[in-house]
């Protein structure tokens, strides 16, 4: 899958569908795709016309999560899963925003379950996976509010967690390639990992 369309029709579907209104003349499709029985003969061509009219919006929301270590044609295939997701599970009586409020969250959480799988070199555990992102976070306001690099004890507190928590996560973090502690941080200049202050004594 390409992110950016290349040809004309491509172009001129991502142009039709451009804008807050631009699937809602989808509605009555996927209302009708919602009610209709796994065995209708017309479900699965109905189905796949449904995706391709949909196809712009997973470019369009996957390509804003483009990393050098996420190609986007693997962004855009789970962004797609997201997509047959929504469309499989679509609730008419539930849906609200029209087509767009429905579809979207569920095309961008399936990117970010993507990112939050494939980031990590090891398996690691969620809880430690979202506290390692906080950490980074909070890395960041503590080292200018306090003009050094903070402990992780004063981590632990900053993010109401215990600092044996912390200290794990730290370790996680090296495992995390998109945010490792090699890496330069958003000043350009310290890495994370110059960040960090020393362990406590």
């Amino acid at each position: 899958m390409r992110t950016v369309p290349r040809n004309p029709a491509e172009r001129a579907q991502t142009a039709r569908r451009d804008g807050p209104n631009g699937y809602n003349d989808l509605e009555p499709d996927l209302r009708r795709f919602a009610r209709m029985a796994s065995d209708d003969p017309d479900r699965g061509s109905l189905r796949d016309r449904l995706i391709c009219e949909c196809l712009p919006l997973v470019r369009n929301i996957s390509r804003r999560y483009l990393t050098a270590t996420h190609p986007a044609e693997d962004l855009e295939q789970a962004a797609t899963l997201g997509l047959i997701k929504a469309l499989d599970r679509y609730d008419p009586d539930a849906a609200t925003g029209g087509p767009l409020g429905y579809l979207v969250p569920s095309v961008r959480g399936e990117i970010l379950r993507y990112l939050r799988d494939h980031s990590w070199a090891l398996r690691v555990p969620r809880d430690l996976k979202e506290l390692g992102v906080s950490i980074n976070k909070a890395t960041v306001v503590l080292s200018q509010r306090l003009g050094r690099a903070p402990r992780p004890s004063e981590l632990a507190e900053e993010l109401d967690a215990d600092t044996s928590e912390v200290v794990e996560a730290l370790g996680a973090l090296e495992s995390y390639r998109a945010a490792s502690l090699d890496m330069p941080g958003p000043d350009g200049e310290l890495t994370l990992g110059e960040r960090l202050g020393d362990d406590d004594p």
